[in-house]
């Protein structure tokens, strides 16, 4: 057990190898935004209270730290990082977080996309395809070396899914993804209504998060630490080329990216929850 200043003087040495300034009036903040649980009290010194602080408060300012470091400084994606690098947040303390991080992502996709033929499912040719695919943005050409790209047609379809309002609409017009991915595929209505913004509080992503169980969420927390440990484990293995090697890595490390995290969790809940039994 430490005291504050003891912690805080611990603390701050180790944070500064990440570059990163550590102090009390920082950790007091981060126990108000609840990113630092607070110390244990103890007996009063006088009138005043005295806290003591374990090594988990200590874990978790050098977490936050290294999050720090790396560019993630709002308190929403710190606290969505912590929980799904399985840092003991639990399903209830990111809920809200989770809808406010995965409306901030879904609106920055869908900013620069203002073809009309994201919104239909006619064909696309020619200088309206080269134009939605431009606003859509291009995919990391380390993938198409490595011979593991997303075709166009894959891309576009799913971003047309994504911002159709329901399943529904999507089954009863028969739309699915082309794509040689068979898993993915056979899983193409959950891309549906993904990137729809309803713009009110009946948003089905957000009753999804709120109604999905604590064991749906950590079921796609968990998933999501796999996927990113077996990119891990094939980069170290180092069984394949350097431009395997390359878009290895850049999976890798945008699985944590802070948008595509969110997008990515929300998908894999609802996966989660679709297993189970539909949300109703």
């Amino acid at each position: 057990m430490h005291s504050k200043a003891e912690l805080v003087a611990r603390a701050s040495a180790r944070a500064a190898r990440y570059n990163q300034s550590f102090s009390q009036s920082k950790l007091d903040e981060w126990i108000k935004q609840g990113l630092v649980q607070r110390g244990e009290r103890q007996k009063n010194q006088g009138l005043r209270p005295i806290y003591v602080f374990s090594r988990a408060h200590y874990r978790r300012v050098l977490q936050i730290a290294r999050l720090r470091a790396g560019g993630i400084s709002d308190r929403d994606a710190i606290l969505l990082q912590l929980f799904v690098r399985g840092y003991s947040i639990e399903p209830h303390d990111i809920r809200t977080e989770l809808a406010t991080e995965y409306a901030r992502a879904r609106a920055k996709l869908n900013a620069p996309v203002r073809s009309v033929s994201a919104d239909t499912f006619g064909p696309v040719r020619g200088k309206r395809r080269e134009s939605l695919l431009k606003q859509m943005g291009q995919l990391d050409p380390r993938f198409d070396k490595a011979g593991v790209g997303v075709p166009n047609e894959f891309y576009i379809q799913a971003l047309r899914l994504g911002r159709m309002p329901d399943t529904d609409s999507t089954s009863k017009h028969g739309r699915s993804i082309a794509s040689p991915f068979t898993a993915i595929t056979s899983a193409s209505t959950l891309f549906s209504g993904m990137f729809y913004d309803h713009g009110s509080d009946d948003d089905p992503i957000k009753l999804l998060i709120s109604l999905s169980t604590d064991a749906q969420i950590k079921i796609a927390s968990g998933t999501l630490r796999a996927i990113r440990a077996e990119a891990q484990r094939a980069i170290k293995t180092g069984n394949f080329s350097a431009v395997e090697f390359d878009a290895a890595s850049t999976a890798y490390h945008a699985l944590y990216q802070r948008e595509f995290l969110a997008l990515m969790l929300v998908f894999l809940v609802k996966m989660s929850a679709g297993a189970e039994k539909p949300i109703s």
